[in-house]
């Protein structure tokens, strides 16, 4: 499990800084709920903005990954919970 989350987290801090989804993602989210693709969407922006600024303090790209992992685990557990809000 823990691979597979530094593997997300590394492909979360590789897409579009900007916010702008690409048309594949807009399509899966057309039919989820607001709220879900919401808490996504602050998922996506909390592990962006943690792994930069660990980078920025000289931290190693793979301290960091497994810090993304920590917070995309958290968010999964959240979800899991029904602690969305």
């Amino acid at each position: 499990m823990r691979a597979l989350f530094c593997e997300s987290a590394k492909a979360i801090k590789r897409t579009n800084p900007y916010g702008q989804k690409s048309k594949r993602i807009l399509e899966r989210q057309k039919n989820a709920s607001p709220e879900i693709v919401a808490y996504a969407d602050k998922a996506t922006k909390r592990i962006r903005t943690k792994m930069k600024h660990l980078e920025e303090r000289g931290k190693n790209y793979n301290v960091s990954s497994a810090a993304g992992a920590r917070e995309l685990a958290c968010f999964v557990w959240g979800m899991m919970n029904g602690k969305i809000a």
